[in-house]
């Protein structure tokens, strides 16, 4: 796989010249009522603070404009202005902005995010099994889900800040609206587009210590009222905070990769300059796009965008069984073509591209495909609505040019998942009432089988200023091609302490039932008065249909003794339930100072749940098999509070200070190892944290700023995640243009 990284940095900033040269960038949703003037408007425009939900339109709570105070389900925004305002370095980072989301930073600019939490679920289990495939992430409503192992790639997305106009995150399941994966609930990334002036041109680079770099351009032009462009790149370079890597053998860190050996067959590990080409590095990410959008007439618009990124990172991803950090590469492209047509949306989409999710990594590289299709209409009689769609989806993957059909891949095969749906929403409004229901049937290619999501919701608002929400709905999630397809083996390696030969093989099962949520939540807006605005909502959530790699272990004798391991995906009976409470306040205090807190208490709680991976036929006494069940009341995996604030105070008509933080309090994330090593299990401690972070600004003109922007001012450094580096200070200074 090639890398842009490989070349001179000079070449870097060439590619951004170059890609603002091309032509656009651009977002689904018209920014012409809400636009985004950081430099160009005069400044009382600029700073112009208002409460959100009065007049912030959103389109992820029901697939169509709508103020966000009025919105059916648990959502909340985030604005170009409070992203660039506040300094976040990466799209993941601006998540911490949000209620209700989990962001823990693994390495420098790399984030393990998950909605309301229930991650590390089941406990004791691989990394990939432990990462975030319970949330939805979207770009203009093209997925970008990773349907090799579920969840997102973060660092593989091709857009950076300078291309967003706002996040949207509805919280709760949305499975029925969206598809299979929203169990939790939805990120959708709206990109922006142009105002109505003929040519704009915006850059940013801002540098600082531990060698970071950020860059990004963008050009856009406008041809004539109907038809507009714009072009956008970004450059990424994060250094680790930290040179050591965790040994889960031994327990402690150390700075010697060559003295790591694998949890499973003890071996040291094997090439680690090509494991691991530059240790150091975080992230290196390049990414380019285009987003093109033509009015056709006052009924009819069209918009294509594409793109392409190259990536390298180190963070915990692929189970490398030496320690948690994995040196993973990305190329992707990606087209996306969408129309709404009167009352209706057409979408179609594309993205391939080869991936090496931890390099040597139990044969993690393959090229993959993806297509995404889409088609609904609204159909309106008076006061009653009714919306039906239709979806297709297939994820193709292949990993026999890197590894052929001998065992040593993946799946060692060209394995497809696809899926057909349809869906129908229907909503009925008369006075302050308004029911919603929807439902949508996915037809799985793994497993063979429908399965149903659906959503009902009520809502009523009292004058303007009270909104009551109930909503009972259930998600469901895909299937990937890890737990239903992976057909590796390992070995036969010999083990001198034991005086055995250990061969194992690893085993996918397509007829896996998908994990399942049900959930109901009562919320309540309250838009006190012009200045201040409350948001409360309370949620129950229980997941069931939990997959867990067992184990089955075979003596055969002979010549030489070998320990036959098999490992599969089986289904679990644990359940996993979680009660919880999100408040969030949104105050414009005086046109200078705008005070936004958020923040989240939650409960979860486990049910028949088994530490072990040993089936009853390995381990006949009952001590160490999946046979013993045991409940958790307090599962704490999932911090039990989270939060944050942003405060921005507009000091004068050249001067703007942002101080923003983020909160999770203590907890403990658990690893498959433990298991592997035949020890109790250690669970990894984090620490409660706060995260306070600050960005100043000078703005000498509409078209000039200068800042300064500091991440984790309390100087506090220490591990987020299970046994990755300790996240230190980051000091940034930068400027930025727009003509």
């Amino acid at each position: 796989m090639k890398s842009i990284f490989n070349k001179p940095p000079y070449t870097l900033f060439f590619h951004i010249l170059f890609g603002m040269a091309l032509a656009p960038v651009h977002g689904q949703q018209s920014s012409e009522g809400n636009p985004s003037k950081l430099f160009t408007a005069d400044v009382k425009e600029i700073m112009d603070l208002g409460v959100q939900s009065q007049s912030l339109e959103i389109v992820s709570a029901s697939k169509k404009a709508e103020k966000l105070f009025d919105a059916p389900l648990g959502v909340s925004a985030v604005t170009r202005d409070e992203i660039i305002n506040s300094g976040v370095l990466s799209l993941p980072e601006a998540l911490r902005l949000l209620p209700g989301i989990i962001v823990r930073e693994t390495t420098a600019g790399n984030y393990d995010i998950s909605i309301r939490g229930l991650s590390n679920v089941p406990p004791s289990s691989t990394f990939i099994d432990s990462d975030n495939s319970i949330s939805l992430v979207m770009i203009n409503n093209r997925p970008v889900y990773n349907y090799f192992s579920g969840g997102t790639f973060w660092e593989t997305l091709p857009i950076e800040i300078n291309d967003i106009e706002r996040i949207e995150l509805v919280r709760g399941p949305s499975a029925a609206l969206y598809g299979p994966n929203a169990l939790t609930g939805v990120i959708n990334i709206i990109t922006r587009e142009m105002s109505k002036q003929k040519t704009e041109a915006k850059a940013q680079i801002q540098y600082g210590n531990h060698n970071s770099l950020l860059a990004n351009a963008s050009l856009g032009y406008r041809f004539n009222d109907k038809f507009h462009l714009i072009t956008s790149t970004n450059v990424t370079e994060r250094y680790r905070h930290s040179t050591n890597f965790y040994d889960p053998i031994n327990q402690n860190y150390t700075d010697r990769l060559d003295t790591l050996r694998s949890y499973q067959i003890g071996d040291l590990m094997d090439n680690v300059d090509a494991r691991y080409p530059d240790p150091n590095i975080s992230l290196k990410k390049f990414g380019i796009n285009a987003f093109m959008n033509y009015k056709v007439n006052d009924h009819v618009d069209l918009s294509l965008s594409t793109g392409l990124e190259n990536s390298q990172s180190i963070r915990p991803y692929a189970e490398n069984t030496y320690t948690p950090l994995s040196t993973n590469l990305s190329e992707t492209k990606y087209l996306d073509l969408a129309s709404n047509f009167h009352d209706g949306t057409f979408q179609v989409s594309y993205l391939n591209g080869e991936q090496q999710p931890g390099i040597l990594n139990l044969g993690s590289h393959y090229d993959f495909e993806t297509i995404d299709a889409l088609i609904d209409y609204n159909f309106g009689f008076g006061n009653f609505t009714i919306k039906p769609g239709l979806n297709y989806r297939r994820a193709t993957y292949n990993d026999i040019p890197y590894f052929g059909d001998d065992g040593s891949g993946i799946i060692n095969a060209k394995r497809d998942l696809t899926t057909l749906a349809a869906s129908l929403r229907a909503e009925y409004q008369l006075g302050g009432l308004r029911l919603i229901s929807a439902v949508r049937g996915d037809k799985f290619s793994a497993p063979d089988d429908t399965f149903l999501s659906y959503q009902f919701i009520a809502n009523y608002k009292i004058k303007q200023k009270h909104i009551f929400r109930l909503l009972y709905g259930k998600a469901i999630q895909g299937a990937f091609i890890v737990n239903s397809f992976t057909n590796y083996s390992v070995g036969p390696h010999f083990v001198p302490s034991e005086g055995v030969y250990i061969f194992a093989e690893v085993k996918g099962d397509p007829t896996l039932a998908p994990l399942q949520a049900i959930s109901s939540e009562f919320g309540y807006r309250w838009q006190i008065n012009k200045n201040l605005g409350l948001d409360l909502e309370v949620f129950q959530t229980q997941t069931e249909g939990y997959s867990k790699i067992t184990q089955e272990n075979r003596l055969i004798f002979g010549e030489n003794t070998t320990l036959h391991s098999i490992f599969s995906y089986r289904a679990m009976p644990m359940k996993a339930s979680q009660t919880g409470l999100t408040v969030s306040i949104d105050y414009v205090i005086n046109n200078k100072l705008h005070f936004k807190p958020f923040l989240t208490y939650q409960k979860t709680s486990l049910e028949d749940f088994s530490p072990y991976t040993l089936l009853p036929e390995s381990d006949p006494t009952g001590e160490q098999n999946i046979s013993i069940l045991a409940d958790l009341e307090e599962f704490k995996g999932t911090p039990s509070m989270y939060g944050g604030l942003y405060l921005n105070y507009r000091i004068s008509r050249k001067f703007n200070l942002n101080l923003n933080s983020y909160y999770f309090s203590n907890h403990e994330l658990t690893h498959i190892s433990d298991i592997q090593l035949g020890r109790p299990v250690s669970p990894a401690r984090i620490d409660g944290k706060v995260v306070l972070n600050a960005k100043f600004s000078y703005i000498p003109s509409n078209q000039f700023s200068i800042f300064i922007n500091g991440r984790n001012l309390l100087f506090k450094e220490q591990m987020e995640y299970f046994y990755t580096d300790n996240i230190g200070t980051t000091i940034m200074g930068g400027v930025s243009f727009d003509f």
